[in-house]
């Protein structure tokens, strides 16, 4: 018997879980315990040296353990994302939307560009706030602006900007992205843009449904649509998307009927073996079956977490309550964390409601170092007791109390009362002068407050002020440091100019030294808008130019930043700069297109069913759709047919020679004859042999003087023109019929039954 991941052989042959934050364990008979192997300590766990692996602090990955003290302390560095380390190794989180922040010694800042996508940084406090409806991108215009207006280009997807307010409008319904003219009137869904399911209109460049089970679609003049790819569970067939048989993903058109593709049934379900390749659904809280043509029902193979198979009628049955898996319904193998197993009755004993792991400890209890976070472990009654409130640790001193350094953010530990102390209001660290009261650190008050020199309190800045003093310890705060777009300036935060990223004071004004992005610098000082689309730009003599266009735009010869299917022709999505001509030069096309041979347009792959990707030399498929491999000649996807080792021989005493059929577990077939003298030949190709009634369709092909014969759908022909190398041959119903010609034309059959 081998035991999962996280649990240990014990004597009986039963396996019990490892202790909380274990990966690998070790059970001792002398002891009859468990213990953590050397090194096998789970991220923000850490091991003692009775093998125990200890919960780290709070939001901390990577600890260290004091044997002296009976406390954990945080690795430098090591607190979890979105989380900083302070001075005491302690973890605090960092503002709200802030992705990476300091630790300044004063307080918690966002640092500079770290918001969220969505968030704009407040230049009075640091604080991330949510971009207005419509933009991923955004800003503060100015150091005295209340709220942050979206940048140029920032708009999300389905909506457009407004150059003069930068604002974003959304665009027609089902479109992506869209133009307007400069008052934002007059709005049109670009090519190719319109979402899925929907095809763009050229008369009025807006967006229309297309039919059924189509996901790309051309809209006609008069409101036709064409279908030109179809969705999952649809096949393309002259146009228009014909549904595959129900809960199947894949299938093939054929005559006047779908078939679902080997392999293709959705999660879920089994595939049977009738004429359309139907797809049966498993048994109940069943994730994999297979089809049993003999009773026509769907077996379970693999059950969901917390059931098994049942062996008599392969269906699931239920493990024990409290179980992640079993080996027999109603019983467990490996119990959910907070519970133990019983060995005797295969059941899940509860621990100590607070409590990982009590596998040595026993139902309602809890071994060492396994209490929840806040709890300690009562060691004579093996339970776990909450420890004071706002404290994270209170290992050392027990239940009720708290350990030192293990207070919550805001609070200072108390030794005589081992309690945690409130701060004072808007004081991030403090220390306790009385046994219930607290004065704030020096440098530990919030962004925009200072420290009262008299009580050690936090008093408010003046406007605009980010750090300030108690200089003449009367109490009136006076302004150290301005927040972003603000200078100081005679004891003052004075506004920068509008959309002025840094500035500074002159004759009595401020004047700015630095543009926020996509503005540029006129003569007189001032911030000006760069072009729309454009990145970075100049000025001369007032007139603005782009220099560099954004990401995805090239820069056309009147300086002007245009997509490449603007620039150039629909579907071309890289393309060059304008040359001395002002003309531009397509490179690449999007999925499903591809660049005409004197790159004068983007052709269409959709001629070629199943195509991927193609090239024009003339139009040839270049890669096909997954599941699809192309002919010699490209210009068509067939079925791909696989081939396995460990063929499954038959004598044929006619020639004294051996054909040798491989199932591929795919449908397909590898042939290869085995010749008296040892040599051995493979059926390549197909001549055109007429087999007899009642079979039609059919491809034959001879192998050593044996003449194959088989019926196939119409649509899978790779066994017939589509492959090269060794002939593998598609099995397209529940039977494949051998036909053996002997020299005394003597036909006989045999009929193998093919199980999917």
């Amino acid at each position: 018997m081998k035991c999962s991941s996280s649990y240990v052989q014990v004597e009986g042959n039963d396996c019990i879980a490892c202790l909380s934050g274990c990966s690998r364990c070790a059970f001792t008979s002398s002891s009859n315990q468990v213990v953590c192997s050397a090194g096998m300590c789970l991220a923000q766990y850490t091991q003692l040296s009775n093998s125990v692996c200890s919960r780290c602090p709070a939001y901390c990955d990577v600890c260290q353990y004091s044997e002296t003290d009976a406390t954990s302390t945080c690795t430098t560095d090591k607190c979890t994302s979105l989380y900083i380390q302070k001075p005491d190794k302690s973890c605090t989180a960092c503002p709200g939307n802030c992705l990476e922040c300091t630790y300044t010694g004063t307080d918690v800042k966002c640092k500079d560009m770290k918001c969220a996508d969505g968030f704009a940084q407040n230049p009075v406090d640091n604080t991330c706030v949510v971009c207005p409806t419509g933009c991923a991108s955004c800003g503060y215009e100015t150091s005295s602006s209340t709220s942050p207006k979206c940048l140029l280009g920032g708009c999300i997807e389905s909506y457009f900007q407004l150059e003069a307010t930068k604002e974003c409008k959304p665009c027609p319904s089902n479109c992506k992205n869209c133009e307007a003219d400069s008052q934002g009137n007059n709005v049109k869904c670009l090519d190719q843009q319109c979402d899925t399911e929907y095809g763009l209109k050229p008369a009025d460049r807006l967006c229309y449904s297309c039919a059924t089970g189509c996901t790309k679609c051309d809209i006609s003049s008069d409101g036709t649509a064409t279908c030109r790819e179809c969705g999952e569970s649809y096949v393309l067939e002259n146009s228009e998307c014909k549904e595959c048989p129900s809960n199947c993903k894949k299938c093939a058109w054929s005559t006047d009927k779908t078939i679902c593709t080997i392999g293709e049934c959705k999660s879920g379900y089994t595939q049977t073996t009738d004429e359309i390749k139907s797809c049966l659904e498993c048994p109940n809280k069943c994730t994999t079956c297979m089809y049993n043509p003999t009773t026509s029902m769907a077996e379970c193979t693999l059950c969901i977490a917390g059931s098994t198979v049942n062996s008599a009628d392969k269906t699931c049955g239920d493990c024990a309550s409290n179980c992640i898996s079993c080996t027999e319904p109603g019983k467990c193998d490996t119990c959910k964390t907070g519970y133990r197993l019983n060995a005797a009755d295969k059941t899940c004993e509860a621990c100590d409601p607070n409590c990982d792991s009590c596998a040595s400890s026993g139902a309602g209890k809890c071994d060492s170092g396994q209490c929840h976070s806040s709890y300690a472990l009562d060691a004579t009654e093996k339970t776990c007791g909450a420890c004071a409130s706002n404290c994270q640790m209170c290992d050392a001193n027990g239940k009720g109390n708290c350990d030192s350094g293990k207070c919550n953010a805001g609070f200072a530990y108390s030794s005589s009362a081992m309690d945690c102390i409130a701060c004072p209001t808007n004081c991030k660290e403090c220390q306790v002068k009385d046994a219930r009261k607290t004065e704030c650190n020096v440098n530990k008050c919030d962004v925009g407050y200072g420290l009262k020199d008299s009580d050690k309190t936090c008093l408010q800045c003046p406007a605009h002020c980010q750090t300030c003093t108690d200089v003449k310890k009367d109490g009136v705060m006076v302004c150290d440091t301005c927040s972003s777009y603000y200078q100081l300036n005679d004891g003052q935060c004075a506004a920068c100019p509008p959309n002025c990223l840094e500035c500074s004071e002159s004759n009595g004004a401020m004047v700015c030294s630095k543009c926020q992005t996509h503005h540029v610098m006129m003569d007189d000082k001032s911030c000006k808008a760069c072009p729309s689309r454009c990145e970075k730009c100049s000025q001369s003599a007032g007139t603005i130019s782009c220099t560099e266009c954004q990401s995805s735009y090239v820069m056309d010869k009147v300086k002007a930043c245009k997509t490449c299917s603007e620039a150039t022709f629909d579907q071309c999505i890289v393309c060059t700069g304008a040359d001395s001509n002002g003309k531009h030069e397509c490179k690449a096309c999007s999925a499903g297109y591809t660049l005409k041979d004197d790159k004068s347009e983007c052709l269409s792959c959709s001629s070629l069913q199943n195509c991927n990707t193609c090239k024009d030399e003339p139009l040839v498929c270049d890669t096909c759709s997954s599941g699809y491999t192309a002919n010699d000649e490209k210009t068509e996807c067939g079925v791909m047919c696989h081939v396995c080792d460990g063929p499954s021989c038959d004598s044929l005493s006619d020639d004294n020679s051996t054909l040798c059929m491989v199932n591929s577990g795919f449908g397909c077939w590898m042939e290869m004859a085995v010749a008296a003298d040892g040599v051995t030949t493979h059926s390549r190709g197909c001549s055109n042999v007429t087999c007899a009634d009642p079979y039609t369709e059919e491809y034959c092909k001879s192998a050593s003087g044996t003449t194959e014969c088989e019926q196939c759908c119409t649509s899978n022909n790779c066994n017939a023109r589509m492959l090269t190398g060794a002939a593998t041959r598609v099995l397209c119903g529940g039977f494949w019929v051998k036909c053996h010609i002997a020299i005394a034309s003597l036909i006989t059959y045999s009929v193998s039954v093919l199980l999917m």
